[in-house]
């Protein structure tokens, strides 16, 4: 049977040999708490760009709506007044 002093011996055997392996760990820790941080820069760059993009669209929605609008009045001001002159439309020319 084993005593406490074996137990202990054990113990720190075990914690000896492990102790490298628990070193590199730490490194390994501290790189991927780096490599979290530069994510997290690079994760908030986008949301800013993203907010960019989402502005861009909608003001250029806008700009097409109104020049949709304003092409369909001047079309439909120029048929009346090919309309009134009687000229041909310029779809059957």
């Amino acid at each position: 049977m084993l005593t406490k002093q074996d137990l202990s011996q054990i113990t720190n055997i075990i914690q000896t040999a492990i102790q490298p392996v628990n070193n590199r760990l730490d490194k390994i820790d501290k790189k991927l708490n780096e490599h979290d941080k530069k994510f997290d820069n690079i994760d908030t760059q986008f949301k800013t760009v993203n907010k960019k993009l989402n502005k861009l669209q909608k003001d250029l929605d806008v700009n097409i709506d109104f020049f949709d609008d304003y092409s369909v009045k001047h079309e439909n001001r120029l048929e009346s007044i090919e309309h009134h002159l009687g000229l041909p439309t310029l779809s059957t020319i």
